[in-house]
């Protein structure tokens, strides 16, 4: 995500406002308010990094509550151990 940021703003920065057809720069992106024009290209390329992103995160968050969903099945096992110690002993 702080990659699809760095070159929206970046595009921001340096595309043009209006459309170039000379350079191929007719398609638009509205970035923070602010509508510049790219090319098929550079609209694929960050759509592509946008939408990884994105499925990145998911993925991580997933990943995240599984492994905190085991360690408080483990922790939970953990004590119950420790009861039992303390019981018997």
């Amino acid at each position: 995500m702080i990659l699809a940021s760095m070159i929206s703003t970046h595009y921001m920065d340096t595309l043009p406002r209006w459309p170039d057809p000379e350079e191929m720069r007719y398609v638009p992106r509205n970035i923070n308010g602010t509508e510049v024009y790219q090319t098929r290209q550079e609209d694929r390329h960050l759509t592509i990094i946008e939408d990884g992103s994105a499925g990145f995160l998911v993925i991580g968050l997933g990943l995240g509550l599984v492994y905190l969903e085991r360690w408080g099945a483990t922790q939970a096992r953990t004590a119950e151990e420790d009861e039992a110690e303390d019981d018997a002993g």
